[in-house]
């Protein structure tokens, strides 16, 4: 094995010797945190007097052969070195990387591994996605530890997630695999150009009037009950967001065991509570607004973009996949909890192949998936999750050979509990942030920022003699560009699109593009916030 490391990652493995092999390293989604952890496995194998045996453990069964993939391909692992531990397909635990679904590692791995130790093997254990191992059933995985006595120096841990931190996290996760050793954040990656640059639009959506007036008759059902409930439970109070959260579904939960006054009321009003909060969430996603935008958004980008959507509710991906199925035939695929295996494996595997260039996917594709990289992103609807808000951006991130800026677009209902930023603390140092506004199908998209360039450059394109013919080609390639990212592309790579272009309304668009592109800079440095 001889993999060929990004400095990061040399400098990371470092970091791991130097806690004695042990520790969760937080790395950005599509940095290259499988390569890492092969890396390490052979590393520590290579220091060792005794031989090492690897357990590999992932949260879902597609991760098995992605591993493998990777382990044999890059890594030069033979097959037959490879084992196989879930469901029905049980290989035995003897051989030197073994491969476990949690879901079957939950009753057999804490025993493999005791056994292996036992008998003079080192273990390395490596914990991807390792934020889903604190939880009551998945930390069985972990029940060997306390069995080890004085051979504990002979276990290694590698836990391995863009999102270590989770419920139970210091109780149960820190102590199994070590502490956070190495953070590998979307600046550090930007910075040493391991993703793609990406600008994100932040796309504000109108409720109809009859939705508006749902979501405040709950809201206000919702203040109504929240302040009888905080009588009772002053502490809730002082919490915000999902501890608030995770709270009202613990006292919901606790019926009339709950150690406060009132303890059946309690339990009452906490339900009743989450009840109207999941309602009006349900209104909010499912908000009309959100497909006739999406709809007019597609059009208006390039016709070649690869495109990821994301959504909330299964019903509302269907609607969307049927519209844009009769628009755009052939070209769309969709991936979500209530398809078959079989259907959903044929859509990833179409995507993959590009015989599909728009995959609109429910909650399913947020975490784990090996998929080429998406030049476009749509949030369609998103919860709050920090988690699910950093995988879905490393969706579109991942490295490719062309010079495109990836674009993310999250829409969110103004005049809703919606964030209307995606994620501010994962945005690139000089990436580009956009605030457009969504009118409905007549008015279209409202995007200041581009709109003041393009009128300052039609009135002084008018000044410079322009004729009216002229003028009106410069507006349609300035329409053009509104919704994409070509413009905000360098200058030099614009202009290789100029020369290299045979067809002459394409090449009118790179011109206006180029002009915009050098306004922006312009406009920067006048003005540094947009």
């Amino acid at each position: 094995m001889n993999l060929e490391l990004y400095p990061w990652q040399e400098e990371c493995l470092q970091s791991w010797s130097a806690h004695r092999c042990r520790g969760i390293i937080n790395v950005v989604t599509g940095a290259g945190k499988t390569i890492l952890a092969l890396a390490a496995a052979e590393r520590l194998r290579a220091s060792l007097p005794l031989p090492l045996r690897v357990k590999i453990v992932v949260p879902q069964t597609f991760l098995t052969s992605q591993w493998s993939s990777v382990m044999q391909k890059l890594a030069g692992i033979s097959r037959h070195e490879i084992g196989y531990y879930y469901g029905l397909h049980k290989d035995s635990p003897e051989r030197p990387y073994m491969i476990y679904v949690v879901n079957s590692a939950r009753y057999s791995l804490a025993r493999n591994i005791l056994s292996d130790i036992r008998e003079g093997y080192a273990v390395l254990l490596i914990a991807d996605e390792c934020h889903h191992y604190a939880s009551p059933e998945n930390r069985k995985i972990f029940e060997f530890l306390p069995h080890l006595g004085e051979l504990k120096k002979n276990f290694y841990s590698l836990g391995l997630s863009a999102t270590p931190r989770t419920m139970d996290y210091e109780k149960y996760l820190l102590p199994a695999l070590g502490p956070e050793i190495y953070r590998y954040t979307f600046r550090d990656a930007a910075e040493h150009k391991n993703i793609r640059p990406y600008a994100c639009f932040h796309i504000s959506l109108r409720f109809t009037p009859d939705e508006s007036e749902e979501y405040e008759l709950l809201s206000d059902r919702i203040t109504l009950i929240t302040k009888r409930l905080n009588i009772l439970c002053p502490s809730l109070k002082k919490l915000q967001g999902t501890r608030y959260f995770h709270a009202l579904k613990k006292l919901a939960r606790s019926g009339s065991s709950a150690k406060v006054a009132g303890s059946a009321k309690v339990n009452q009003l906490a339900q009743a509570v989450l009840s109207l909060l999941y309602q009006r969430k349900t209104i909010t996603y499912n908000a009309s607004a959100r497909i006739n935008c999406a709809l007019q958004l597609i059009e208006g980008l390039d016709s070649h973009a690869r495109i990821l959507i994301f959504g909330e509710r299964i019903e509302q991906a269907d609607r969307l996949y049927e519209q844009l199925n009769r628009r755009y035939p052939g070209q769309i695929g969709r991936y979500h909890s209530q398809m078959e295996q079989e259907a959903k494996k044929a859509a990833l595997d179409r995507y993959r192949r590009s015989e599909t260039r728009i995959l609109i996917t429910c909650r399913a594709l947020d975490e784990g998936f090996d998929l080429p990289s998406a030049t476009v992103g749509i949030v369609l609807s998103s919860s709050s999750v920090e988690r699910q808000r950093i995988q879905r951006l490393g969706r579109i991130l991942r490295n490719s050979e062309d010079n495109c800026i990836a674009g993310l677009y999250y829409l969110y209902v103004r005049d809703s509990s919606e964030i209307p930023t995606y994620m501010e603390e994962a945005q690139q140092p000089d990436a580009p942030s956009f605030s457009l506004s969504y009118e409905g199908k007549e008015a279209g998209f409202r995007h200041p920022v581009y709109e003041n360039i393009i009128i300052h450059l039609l009135e002084s394109l008018k000044e410079r003699g322009k004729t009216r013919q002229e003028l009106k080609e410069y507006s349609r390639c300035f329409s053009l560009g509104m919704l994409r990212t070509d413009w905000l592309m360098d200058v030099t790579e614009i202009t290789k699109k100029i020369k290299t272009t045979q067809d002459r309304r394409e090449k009118n668009y790179w011109v206006c593009m180029k002009l915009i592109a050098v306004e922006l800079l312009s406009a920067v440095k006048r003005t540094p916030k947009m």
